[in-house]
């Protein structure tokens, strides 16, 4: 079987998107046994790191997309299509590839396109509760254990300040996606130095940041580090015992890892998202302002009974094998609709 993965990522979108995709190829690819190519809206950039994990990936120009991806779909005949975009693709092109793919996933889509999917993943946020599937034969699958992940966090220790006797100051992680297009990395900073407990603050200069090196020394000069190029994001985020975070799948990531997070919302729909983390028990939402960002961190670092709650919340609730989940079903009802 073969199946082919439309996503976005890259400078324009972030890497979270195209990290969980990986996961899910992965699944297929080394759990399933199914071959995976990847057709990318994107940059060149995030197209390399596709390619370095051994999938052919196809970058989409800005113009001409839906052609090109019913082209591919029709050169390279694949069992299953799998969709996690957020443009470029309407409901009616997704609906006429449907003959030539017997499965078409989608991951997390709220919009009209899901409508045109055999199968659809969500996790249990307020807008998912409110579509409607009204003449679909969709299958439809909601709940935190379908949540997928850009890494699997039980390859990582526990952290023990979070829950054990060991007592040392608490471990904070500062971290708002790929680009930060709202500068909050920089308000997080003021929003620390403003901070009266103490605890250790380390920051994630993101790989589309403008001016970094500028930011960068603006953090160490207030005393705290600044992490450029992390090597490894999942390793720095499993170290910590609080993280403050812009809303994204670094939520999901930070609550699988038992990390007790604040969220700052990018828009209003994220806000919205982020208060089912909220109702969970994983984390809090907080203001863009510095005194409540301030306030929100010395709380958290002082509560340290709420921290443990948070973590345990955060683990129970997301196992990190949604896409294992999610690759098992996919193939196996491939598998039965192609010898039906």
């Amino acid at each position: 079987m073969l199946a082919l993965i439309r996503c976005d990522g890259g400078q324009a979108f972030g890497y979270g998107h195209i990290r969980r995709c990986l996961m899910v190829a992965r699944a297929l690819r080394d759990r399933e046994g199914v071959g995976v190519s990847f057709v990318l809206d994107g940059d060149e950039a995030a197209a390399t790191k596709l390619r370095e994990a051994n999938f052919e990936t196809i970058l989409l120009p800005t113009d001409g997309q839906a052609a090109l991806l019913a082209s591919t779909v029709e050169t390279h005949k694949p069992d299953m299509l799998i969709v996690d975009a957020r443009r470029r693709l309407l409901r009616t092109e997704l609906a006429g590839l449907a003959a030539k793919a017997r499965t078409i996933a989608i991951l997390d889509d709220i919009s009209d396109r899901r409508l045109a999917a055999t199968h659809a993943y969500y996790t249990p946020l307020p807008q998912v509760a409110e579509l409607s599937w009204q003449g679909s034969s969709c299958k439809v699958r909601i709940g935190w254990e379908w949540s997928l992940l850009g890494f699997d966090p039980t390859r990582f220790r526990r952290n023990e300040n979070r829950s054990g006797p060991v007592q040392m100051p608490v471990q904070i992680i500062v971290t708002m996606g790929a680009s930060d297009p709202k500068d909050y990395t920089r308000l997080a900073l003021k929003a620390a130095m403003r901070v009266t407990t103490p605890a250790r603050l380390r920051f994630i200069i993101g790989p589309n940041f403008a001016n970094p090196r500028a930011l960068a020394d603006e953090i160490k000069i207030a005393g705290f580090e600044a992490l450029d190029n992390a090597a490894d994001l999942a390793g720095e985020f499993a170290r910590a015992d609080l993280a403050l975070i812009s809303f994204g799948v670094t939520a999901y990531e930070m609550a699988a890892l038992g990390v007790p997070s604040l969220y700052l919302a990018l828009t209003e729909d994220h806000a919205r998202s982020a208060s089912a983390f909220c109702q969970a028990g994983v984390g809090d939402i907080v203001a863009p302002e510095l005194d409540s960002i301030a306030s929100a961190l010395d709380r958290l670092i002082g509560d340290r009974e709420r921290r443990r709650a948070m973590s345990e919340a955060g683990r129970t609730m997301i196992d990190g094998q949604g896409a294992v989940r999610i690759a098992a079903e996919l193939a196996a009802d491939t598998s039965k609709a192609k010898s039906s």
